[in-house]
């Protein structure tokens, strides 16, 4: 089972409160993943402010290239 965590300013996290999700059709479980409380989106958006400038300024086919990268 794949175990999933969130990323915030460029750290992973995957300690705290968790959950499972299942598929539907068979209930098989088939990922862990970590809860987000107020705290951690607080965080993440404040880091999504702090980023957006340099984001902006950045040509689509480097923002296109950089998410490329993320899902690799």
């Amino acid at each position: 089972m794949e175990n999933l965590g969130f990323f915030i300013n460029g750290k992973w996290f995957y300690e705290g409160k968790s959950s499972i999700s299942f598929n539907p059709s068979s209930g098989q479980a088939f990922c862990k993943y970590i809860l987000c409380g107020k705290a951690e989106v607080d965080a993440a958006v404040a880091a999504a402010n702090r980023a957006l400038p340099s984001w902006r300024a950045l040509g689509v086919k480097e923002r296109a290239r950089i998410l490329q990268n993320a899902v690799e």
